[in-house]
């Protein structure tokens, strides 16, 4: 029941994230989420630049999460690693992305089709019921040049990550307060610096355990 609430309260946060930061315009009338949707069909460079166990990096992928990263601003990257947009920093964050979605599999605590579903009714819903929310959707399907039907499919195609490696940490931060001895609510624990640098660290050795799986290219 735990893990459920916290995946739609994930998902009504990501929502609250799109109306906050969307009130940013840049000119021309062009609201931050077109802003966004256009970079996502502009940037289209194919070439594979690593690869992890099958999982293939593309400039397209660098290049649209560092324009992203630079239309948010500093306020959205809090952890100094997602600060660094050089290349090979990108390319490590999608690749442990990669690995923590592994890892949720390997646990058993990979996103069932109904956690995945639930996440998109719940999204759907705050579409429906919030003009703002709408407007901030559109504008990115305007963008994108898409429109909402395969916007919903990208949700829900990219909620399988996303939901596993949310599983992944509720698991992580369960076995954190069993190690430390704390017997109180592990979602409250997971708001806390404490277990965020854990977390950090549990990322930065993942990438570093796997590093000989790592190819990485020059263009």
């Amino acid at each position: 029941m735990k893990k459920r609430l916290a995946i739609i309260l994930g998902s009504i946060l990501v929502v609250a994230i799109i109306v906050s930061v969307c009130a940013i315009s840049f000119g021309d009338g062009v609201s931050l989420l077109e802003s966004l949707g256009i970079i996502s069909k502009t940037h289209n460079d194919d070439t594979v630049v690593a690869e992890y166990n099958g999982f293939k990096v593309t400039q397209a992928m660098i290049d649209t999460q560092r324009s992203a990263g630079n239309l948010a601003g500093d306020d959205t990257q809090s952890d100094a690693n997602m600060k660094d947009d050089s290349d090979r920093a990108i390319i490590d964050r999608l690749i442990t992305g990669q690995m923590l979605t592994d890892e949720a599999e390997a646990r058993g605590v990979a996103a069932t089709q109904e956690e995945m579903d639930e996440n998109l009714a719940t999204l759907k819903g705050a579409y429906e019921q919030y003009d703002d929310v709408k407007k901030m959707i559109d504008d990115y399907c305007k963008g994108a040049g898409i429109s909402i039907d395969e916007y919903w499919k990208q949700v829900y195609d990219q909620s399988y990550g996303r939901i596993s490696r949310t599983n992944l940490k509720l698991a992580l931060c369960k076995e954190y307060c069993s190690e430390i001895g704390y017997t109180g609510d592990y979602e409250e624990m997971m708001q806390t610096e404490e277990f965020d640098n854990y977390y950090n660290e549990y990322r930065a050795e993942l990438l570093s355990s796997h590093s000989a799986d790592i190819q990485y290219y020059s263009k």
